[in-house]
């Protein structure tokens, strides 16, 4: 997925979290995770072509 797909999608999350919690230290936690999200470089994201951390070829395993 595309740094700029994974940004939009986190954001988009926190926003919604934000939309149906009343409790206030709930919100402030959500709130500074958004802006945190907002704030966070694209190199920041696994690139798409990037391996998952922790995966590993089976090709080269004896």
């Amino acid at each position: 997925m595309a740094p700029e797909v994974l940004r939009a999608l986190n954001i988009t999350h926190f926003e919604r979290l934000l939309m149906s919690e009343r409790e206030p230290d709930q919100r402030r936690v959500i709130e500074q995770l958004l802006a945190e999200e907002r704030l966070k470089p694209l190199s920041a994201y696994p690139c798409e072509n990037s391996e998952r951390p922790g995966a590993h070829d089976a090709k080269g395993v004896a």
